[in-house]
This record gives C-alpha cells, sequence and structure tokens, in this order.
C-alpha cells in the first residue's frame, strides 16, 4: 500500500479543527461527497470510506480526519485563515496521508491524516444562536 499524499476535493463537514470534537477528545473533520476516483484511491491504500444514508445523508461517501493537534486551514491564496469556523457544507480541498495507529486496547486501523486543507467556498459557520433580543422574561414557565 502506497503512502503517497492523496489530494482530495471534497465537502467538509463536522470540522472540530481548532477545538476538540466532545466524542473523541480529538480535533476533527469529516471529508464528504467523495468522488468515485476519491474512494477508489482511498480504499487502495487500506483507508475504509464510510457512507451513512440514514445519520449522515449528506455526506454522501465520507472519511475522517482526526488529529491531536489543532488543524489550520487555509484560503486559496495560501492565506491562515482565522477567527472563522469552518461550517457543514464548505468546499474543500485537501492534502493528506494514510497512517497505521494501533489503540491501547489493541484495536488496529488505518486512516487519513490532514496534512494541508485549503477552504475552497466557505460556509461559516455560526452556531445554534437565537436571537434573544425580543424576550421577556417574564414569560418563562
Amino acid at each position: 500500500m502506497s503512502d503517497q499524499p492523496i489530494i482530495l476535493n471534497a465537502t467538509a463537514y463536522w470540522a472540530n479543527l481548532t477545538t476538540k470534537n466532545i466524542t473523541s477528545g480529538k480535533f476533527q473533520i469529516d471529508y464528504g461527497n467523495l468522488s468515485d476516483a476519491a474512494v477508489e484511491k482511498i480504499k487502495s491504500v487500506g483507508i475504509v470510506v464510510k457512507n451513512d444514508p440514514i445519520k449522515k445523508p449528506d455526506q454522501g461517501n465520507f472519511i475522517t480526519s482526526k488529529s491531536l493537534n489543532e488543524m489550520r486551514y487555509y484560503d486559496t491564496a495560501g492565506e491562515n485563515i482565522t477567527g472563522v469556523l469552518v461550517g457543514n457544507g464548505s468546499k474543500v480541498k485537501v492534502v493528506g496521508k494514510p497512517y497505521d495507529w494501533t489503540s491501547p486496547t489493541g484495536g488496529k486501523g488505518r486512516s487519513f491524516s490532514t496534512a494541508k486543507l485549503i477552504v475552497t467556498d466557505l460556509v461559516e459557520y455560526e452556531g445554534d444562536s437565537v436571537d434573544t433580543s425580543d424576550i421577556n422574561l417574564d414569560e418563562a414557565l
């Protein structure tokens, strides 16, 4: 199996690039809507490609990249993006490599490590905020 860099066009989902995901405790991102050629290449290096039409119907074929370190992301001019969070549906180009891992419990696998993440069409994540400016607190139940 090759450990050469892989370059993907993808759609970003569930990007926890600067804060850790509460479930995994790692920085991570899902790369979704992968082309057939991308899926073939990823599978050829031993990485499992997921597809969950029930829980993640918009993602199509996808992989998850996790890291112990924050993941930097860049615009198309090569400038580091800061102060803006990558939201679901953002279009990205990613350079990554496969790596082998072994868990403390003896599990083994092969995953995709993000080397460079370029955001080509940003959908800014703004959270699940609610406009509370017109709320009357006296109406609390």
